[in-house]
């Protein structure tokens, strides 16, 4: 697990089991952004961001989006 975390926290791109297939993890930052994009030779197609709680989905919510964002959780 050491060295999945650091590489993760170096903003390196893993391959590695999800629930049913392999899937690619990053940590939530620009530039694993865009070695996502860069690996999947995409730019315009949405990425799906798993956060562990609704307290730590604060930190990604835009200037301004806290009310939409707590009307839709629970």
């Amino acid at each position: 697990m050491s060295l999945f975390t650091d590489l993760i926290k170096a903003n390196k791109i893993i391959l590695g089991p999800s629930d049913t297939i392999l899937g690619l993890y990053g940590i939530a930052s620009h530039e694993a952004f865009l070695s996502l994009n860069k690996l999947k030779n995409r730019c315009k197609k949405p990425y799906l961001l798993l956060i562990k709680n609704k307290e730590v989905a604060i930190d990604f919510i835009a200037p301004g989006q806290f009310e939409p964002f707590q009307k839709c959780v629970y």
